[in-house]
């Protein structure tokens, strides 16, 4: 394993990372339901006081774990970037507030969560290796703080800007563990030619697309397993009445006969939807697709 960065490993690096802020862009842009942009700013390798230097105040801080190497890391954005962030998820107007609150930084954090998958997809058809990104937490905090409790001496910072016309552009600051880091850069070889082309990605296949189009952007995505529900009601009850339950019992659900019943993916709101029969099964008809706003 490199205890060194060199010259041309940062090069790599920065072939890899340019690339994956391009595609994460239509991910976000997916997520938010408008045209964002993620581009890569700056990478380099740093010491933890160092880092304590650049990154002062506090961030919202999304800690990870890359579970193929046991390594943490950390996603940091501005509290200013997350409130805006959140007011864009949610569809609420855009309006800057002094503290974040704790809805926007649960619904910052699904949406993290939803780019960190993405990440994982993007990088396994990069390097030809998996990188499995896990969030772990989320909350507001100093990085330097976050990063000493890790106990890590040296990491990789990658600076993207992220920007929205009209709603904000902003710093997103990743700090990848050095291993990690240097696992990708032993991975990346061969595989980043000197145009920049990596993987099977090359420059000109990642000019934005508009429209229909966008789609297939995505299709490194989608034969990503997701779990379909469709949920007829909900009850609470006390565990007394629960052992009370048997054979005949009759549990009241919060819905009422012939309401639209709930179809979640992944336990996310994606539609409303009838119960129908087809040949001697059951079905759902979907009535309503959800906003993507409410899908958060």
């Amino acid at each position: 394993m490199k205890e060194q960065m060199s010259k041309k490993d940062l090069e790599i690096l920065r072939y890899v990372h340019d690339d994956l802020g391009k595609k994460i862009s239509k991910v976000l842009s997916t997520l938010l339901g408008k045209n964002a942009r993620m581009s890569l700013r700056n990478l380099s390798v740093e010491s933890q006081p160092a880092l304590a230097k650049k990154l002062k105040g506090e961030y919202l801080c999304a800690e990870y774990s890359v579970k193929e190497h046991d390594a943490p890391g950390m996603q940091c954005m501005s509290t200013k970037m997350a409130t805006l962030f959140s007011q864009l998820l949610m569809g609420e107007e855009k309006k800057e507030k002094e503290q974040l609150a704790e809805k926007s930084i649960e619904v910052c954090a699904e949406a993290l969560k939803k780019t960190m998958e993405a990440q994982s997809a993007v990088l396994e058809q990069q390097l030809g290796k998996k990188y499995t990104f896990e969030l772990t937490d989320a909350a507001t905090a100093v990085p330097a703080d976050r990063l000493k409790a890790m106990g890590q001496e040296k990491w990789m910072l990658v600076e993207y800007t992220v920007g929205v016309n009209g709603f904000f552009e902003e710093s997103l600051y990743e700090l990848v563990s050095f291993p990690v880091a240097a696992a990708m850069v032993e991975a990346a070889s061969g595989r980043v030619s000197p145009q920049g082309k990596v993987g099977s990605f090359a420059p000109e296949e990642l000019t934005p697309r508009t429209g229909a189009r966008g789609l297939k952007d995505l299709s490194l995505l989608l034969d990503t397993p997701l779990s379909l529900a469709v949920e007829l009601g909900h009850s609470t009850m006390n565990l007394k009445e629960i052992l009370e339950l048997g054979i005949g019992s009759i549990v009241e659900l919060d819905k009422l006969a012939g309401e639209p019943v709930d179809i979640k993916v992944n336990n996310k709101l994606l539609a409303k939807g009838e119960v129908v029969v087809v040949d001697e099964s059951f079905g759902v008809r979907i009535v309503n697709i959800v906003k993507p706003n409410e899908r958060i």
